[in-house]
Order: structure tokens, then sequence, then C-alpha cells
């Protein structure tokens, strides 16, 4: 009976050596990687953090900061080309332009 264990993350990585592939013909890098599971409380946790995604300026670093907050101009700049804009024509009637990836 085959026994299945999925690994989410991992604990290490660390290069080892180039070793001959016979396969390739030619010698390739190698390295160790330690999966490891994490338990379900932490699985949860990641899981929250990433749909929660609540940020505390207060707590940030001045380059995280700074990375969050291009981030939300770039969603808010995105989301305005997007759903466009209304303009009054020169004939006194109004049309609303969509804009799409390329604009």
């Amino acid at each position: 009976m085959a026994q299945y264990v999925m690994f989410d993350s991992y604990s290490q990585i660390s290069f080892l050596n180039k070793v001959y592939s016979e396969d390739m013909g030619t010698f390739v890098d190698t390295m160790s990687v330690t999966l490891q599971k994490t338990d379900l409380a932490s699985q949860v946790q990641r899981l929250d953090d990433q749909i929660n995604n609540v940020v505390d300026p207060e707590t940030l670093t001045l380059e995280e900061l700074r990375s969050y907050k291009l981030k939300k101009i770039s969603e808010a700049c995105t989301e305005d080309i997007y759903s466009g804009e209304t303009v009054e024509l020169s004939d006194g009637t109004r049309q609303h332009f969509r804009y799409n990836v390329h604009d």
C-alpha cells in the first residue's frame, strides 16, 4: 500500500556540487532541498494572510511601505483605465470611452 504525503514548504536549500548527468552528457548543478509539511494551523494562517491582507503601515520597513504604496497606486490606475471616462464632446453630447490594456 502506497502512502502519499504533500509537502507545502521547505526548510533548507543548499548547493551541493556539479554532477555528471548521463542523460544530458554534461555536468549539472545539484542542490539539496529539505521539504516539510506545515501543520494545519499554519496553513490556515497563511491562507488567511493571503485572503485578508490587512497592512499596518506602522510595522512596515520603509522599503516595504514604498512597495505597498506603489502596488496600491498601480491597482487604482488599472481600475481607472478599465472603467473608462465619460467626456462631453464639442456638440454637447456625452460619450463614455473605455480603455484597454494597450491604452
